[in-house]
C-alpha cells in the first residue's frame, strides 16, 4: 500500500456543536468523489464537521493487478463477502486512528458517525464495530460486511447498541444486492440496531430518497 493522502475536510462553523460525519469512498475512487455532495449537506449543516479520507493505492485483482485506491483487495464481484481481504487491516487502523483523532480534538465517540459506500460502506461496518468507543452511527451504502464468518468474535462490545443505516439498490450488478441483505441478516442476528432500506431500479449509485434517508439518520445526532 502507498501513504495515505490527506483527508478532505469540511471544518465545523460552530464551537458549541461537534459532531463529525467521516465516509469513505468506494474502490478506485478518491474522497474528492463525493466533496460535491457533502459540501452541499455541509452548508446546509455547518455545525458538522465532514471528514473524506482518501485510501492508499494498492494492485487490485479484480481488475488484473491494476493499482488504484482501495481499502482492501478484491478477487472477484461474485465472492465480495467472503475473500481474504488483503490490506483490511491496515485500512481499520487507519480509520481507528482518524476517529482517535476527532475524539482527542473534542468529539465525543458517541458523536462520530462514520459510513461509506459500496468498498467504503464495508470498511464503515468493519471497522466502526470493532471501535474501542461507542460511535453515534454506522452508515453503509451499497455495501457488505468483510469476514462476516467471524464478525461476532469480532464485534466490540462497546458497538453493539450502535445505530446501523443499510441500503442498497435493487438493480446493483456490482455489489448485489443479496450481500448487503446478507449484511442486515448478520447484523441483526447479533441483536444490533440496523435498519434495511432499498430502492427498485437504483444500480451501484445513490438516489435523492436514499440520500435524504442518509440526511435525517445523521440529524438524529442533533
Amino acid at each position: 500500500m502507498e501513504k495515505l493522502t490527506k483527508p478532505i475536510v469540511f471544518e465545523s462553523k460552530s464551537i458549541q456543536s461537534k459532531i463529525t460525519l467521516i465516509f469513505l469512498h468506494g474502490l478506485g475512487d478518491t474522497g474528492h468523489g463525493w466533496s460535491q455532495e457533502w459540501l452541499h449537506f455541509h452548508m446546509n449543516h455547518p455545525y458538522i464537521k465532514i471528514v473524506l479520507p482518501t485510501a492508499s493505492k494498492m494492485p487490485v485483482t479484480l481488475n488484473n493487478g491494476v493499482v488504484m485506491t482501495a481499502w482492501h483487495d478484491i478477487v472477484s464481484l461474485t465472492s465480495i463477502d467472503n475473500e481474504d481481504f488483503k490490506g483490511i487491516q491496515q485500512s481499520v487502523e487507519t480509520i481507528h486512528k482518524l476517529i482517535s483523532q476527532e475524539i482527542e480534538n473534542g468529539t465525543p465517540s458517541e458523536s462520530i458517525i462514520l459510513g461509506g459506500f459500496s468498498q467504503g460502506a464495508a470498511l464503515s461496518l468493519f471497522a466502526g464495530l470493532q471501535y474501542e468507543k461507542k460511535l453515534g452511527g454506522i452508515i453503509g451504502l451499497s455495501g457488505y460486511l468483510p469476514l462476516h464468518q467471524k464478525f461476532k468474535q469480532l464485534l466490540h462490545k462497546e458497538n453493539t447498541d450502535t445505530p446501523i443505516l443499510l441500503c442498497h439498490g435493487e438493480a446493483d450488478k456490482v455489489v448485489r444486492i443479496e450481500f448487503g441483505k446478507k449484511s442486515f441478516d448478520i447484523l441483526r442476528g447479533l441483536g444490533l440496531k440496523v435498519e434495511w432500506h432499498t430502492f427498485p431500479k437504483m444500480p451501484h449509485s445513490t438516489c435523492k430518497t436514499e440520500l435524504q434517508l442518509v440526511n435525517d439518520f445523521i440529524l438524529k445526532l442533533k
